[in-house]
């Protein structure tokens, strides 16, 4: 039997967790320009907020994540901002920086990032902690990574990061309960770039969808054994379906008896995850699920605390 592919079955599959009015509004919001905010260096936040009140564009930091600011009102998207150039800005879509705050760095820290590039929620975990905190940003793309080492290189951060190359799921061969954080922004179907790319979304099938699922469990599974007992493991993606979100922390709580879901307690975007039949029973408000509006981009994240 030929599998079905394409926007009829996109439709069909998706269908079956949200109801079509709710369908059409996501589909309507993968469609919207939304513009990103930026992300300013910590080392020159006070030089750029200066170069930009002295050329009269409008500071508005996000609320709940001061070191970045909201894109001014008086600029059109695309226009060169004062602090660019310089490599002391960052744009990024709000959502990118709620797992980023989940991580909740301390200070004297040795973090993970685990799929880093191109390297943006990297630069934001920075702006959280202090120079007494390690990094050590992995992908597995040597194109990527040489992007990523240039935008280090140029914010002025790599004496503070160090890149890796490796599949992130054997990364405790090497780092053996190594790490006090681990980021994991997983791959994943990514539904709202798959939506407005024609030739990806001729393509897609929900085997696809399966396939990711089976790696993100995987990552998960292999991290958990990079990660120091007391540690914290964020998984995020920017995925909708409940098969990649909800449905891979269920499969991981199964697992893993030494793995906890962590209260979400901060003041983000977003609301509780999506009911579901899922592998392991957890509380739905301890994960953070954010749809796609003209302003956000969709965004899942889960915090898991590993027993001591």
């Amino acid at each position: 039997m030929k599998k079905q592919t394409g926007l009829a079955a996109f439709d069909e599959y998706y269908s079956q967790y949200f109801t079509t009015e709710k369908w059409e509004q996501i589909k309507t919001a993968f469609m919207a320009q939304q513009l990103p905010c930026l992300l300013i260096n910590k080392k020159h936040f006070q030089s750029v907020k200066t170069l930009w009140n002295d050329q009269g564009i409008s500071w508005k930091p996000l609320a709940w994540f001061p070191m970045a600011v909201e894109w001014p009102v008086e600029k059109s998207l695309g226009e060169t901002l004062p602090g660019f150039v310089e490599s002391w800005i960052y744009p990024l879509n709000p959502s990118s920086l709620v797992p980023v705050l989940a991580c909740q760095l301390g200070t004297g820290q040795r973090v993970l990032d685990a799929c880093a590039a191109p390297g943006g929620k990297t630069l934001a975990l920075l702006t959280t902690t202090d120079d007494t905190t390690l990094i050590v940003a992995n992908d597995l793309s040597t194109a990527r990574r040489t992007r990523m080492k240039d935008l280090f290189n140029k914010a002025g951060v790599s004496y503070q990061v160090e890149v890796l190359g490796r599949p992130a799921e054997t990364l405790f061969k090497t780092y053996h309960n190594a790490f006090d954080i681990i980021l994991c922004d997983a791959p994943c179907s990514s539904e709202e770039h798959i939506f407005n790319n024609q030739t990806e979304l001729s393509k897609w099938y929900q085997g696809r969808v399966r396939r990711l699922s089976k790696r993100q469990l995987s990552l998960l599974l292999g991290l958990w054994y990079s990660l120091k007992p007391g540690g914290r493991l964020v998984y995020s993606t920017c995925a909708i379906t409940p098969e990649e979100n909800e449905g891979v922390v269920g499969s991981f709580l199964k697992k893993r008896k030494d793995a906890s879901l962590l209260s979400w307690k901060l003041e983000t975007p977003g609301q509780a995850g999506l009911p579901g039949t899922y592998k392991s029973e957890f509380n739905l408000a301890d994960v953070r699920r954010i749809f796609p509006t003209d302003k956000l981009t969709p965004m899942f994240v889960a915090a898991l605390n590993k027993a001591l």
